[in-house]
């Protein structure tokens, strides 16, 4: 719920895997997808479990990967790799392959976050402009905003593959502020991440709204907090 902090803004800033874009939805149905098509039911008796095994890789071997401990082509095979270790299927190859056929599939799902499409009319109707800060691979979120329809909305798309830091670092929030020739006053954050999204605003200064859908507790006071996008059109 907002309270009587609420002001206007004319700058959106939007993370979009889980904020945006449903990830979970499109990374589940795209994992059981790719474990039907590459037959592997005989070896792997339940899809349910591999998925959840592969969300706890993948999280912390992406951590590392944003740490600069692992390269992304590192990553890509690591976390099905290990993933299908952990089912007695020692194949590097496998991983390999299904890591990629997984990163063609996935950005072609096209399952939105509720709401997303009639928060994005809204505060285009009311003229704000928008912009993107993902940590995500470039092509993979380019293709993700094409084919969900809403890549439209976005006047800047900022990716950390591409200006070279990731959130919660300061200079991703101030690539995109400066780009916009942006007031921070006049800028809000909108993330479901409260350690790279909010608190990354946080410290570059800008406001926050945590987009909070799981009721996550939280400690660091964001400006706003909602467990829906629809309290966006409130700030506009």
């Amino acid at each position: 719920m907002l309270d009587d902090r609420m002001k206007k803004y004319r700058f959106f800033l939007f993370d979009l895997d889980r904020t945006l874009w449903d990830f979970d939805t499109n990374a589940h149905d795209s994992v059981v997808m790719l474990l039907e098509q590459y037959q592997l039911g005989n070896r792997i008796d339940d899809f349910e479990q591999f998925y959840r095994l592969y969300t706890e890789h993948n999280f912390r071997l992406w951590e590392q990967y944003e740490k600069g401990i692992l390269s992304q082509s590192v990553l890509r095979c690591l976390r099905f790799e290990v993933t299908f270790q952990d089912f007695g299927i020692n194949d590097p190859q496998l991983a390999a392959q299904f890591g990629a056929a997984y990163l063609e599939l996935l950005p072609l799902r096209t399952a939105l976050m509720p709401h997303t499409k009639e928060v994005l009319e809204h505060l285009l109707a009311k003229g704000c402009r928008m912009g993107i800060i993902s940590n995500g691979f470039k092509q993979v979120q380019y293709t993700k905003l094409e084919r969900s329809g809403i890549r439209d909305y976005f006047e800047r798309v900022f990716i950390s593959e591409e200006v070279g830091v990731h959130k919660p670092h300061p200079d991703i929030f101030r690539a995109a502020v400066t780009a916009f020739n942006a007031k921070k006053s006049d800028t809000v954050m909108v993330g479901d991440d409260f350690a790279k999204d909010i608190e990354g605003a946080q410290v570059f200064g800008i406001d926050q709204f945590f987009y909070n859908p799981l009721h996550i507790p939280c400690n660091g006071g964001p400006t706003y907090e909602s467990d829906t996008l629809l309290d966006l059109i409130k700030l506009a």
